[in-house]
């Protein structure tokens, strides 16, 4: 029922059995106001921010490094930001830079952030989304990879890409930037 700010710490764990060490769930208090910024989060065996059942959210300015589950993972949540951070070399099964789902009564922004290198053993190397709407623009994607489909960008079924002034993303994407991402930048389920 509060805010919460977390500001220029460096998390960075020495156990990595996963679950062993979380940065961030929020939701069981249903804050709000909650800022994450000028951090670094790095090699987590979970995801190096979780964000659940958060009224609103902002990360800005962090640099989110070689987690082993995900950058990011926003589950539940109605308005997050995601913006001006550094996301390299993360891995998942799904969206090793970021993870969205079950965001159908909010919506996320990601903008102005660089995402590099992530990789997902299945899709959405930067960013795997499901039932959510994504406002994203003025990102740099480079070198990300899944081993099936979204090198960049993965969006599966109710899920909806949109511009700056929330339109459809337009194909091919103007918005964003994008450098060798495999096997493609953006795929629609």
């Amino acid at each position: 029922m509060g805010n919460l700010s977390l500001q220029l710490l460096a998390i960075i764990p020495a156990n990595l059995a996963y679950g062993s060490w979380k940065l961030f769930t929020v939701g069981l208090l249903s804050y709000r106001g909650t800022v994450i910024a000028g951090n670094i989060i790095e090699m987590n065996a979970g995801p190096g921010v979780r964000i659940w059942s958060c009224e609103s959210a902002t990360l800005s300015g962090n640099t989110i490094n070689e987690n082993l589950d995900s950058g990011i993972h926003v589950l539940e949540s109605e308005l997050v930001t995601i913006q001006n951070n550094e996301i390299k070399r993360n891995s998942s099964e799904t969206g090793g830079g970021l993870r969205l789902g079950r965001m159908a009564l909010g919506s996320v922004t990601v903008t102005q952030n660089t995402f590099d290198g992530n990789t997902a053993r299945s899709s959405g190397g930067a960013i795997h989304m499901s039932e959510c709407y994504l406002r994203i623009f003025a990102n740099e994607f480079a070198r990300n990879r899944a081993a099936a489909q979204g090198g960049a960008i993965y969006v599966s079924p109710g899920g909806q890409i949109l511009d700056e002034e929330g339109n459809l993303l337009p194909i091919p994407d103007t918005c964003n930037s994008y450098t060798e991402n495999k096997p493609d930048d953006i795929y629609y389920e």
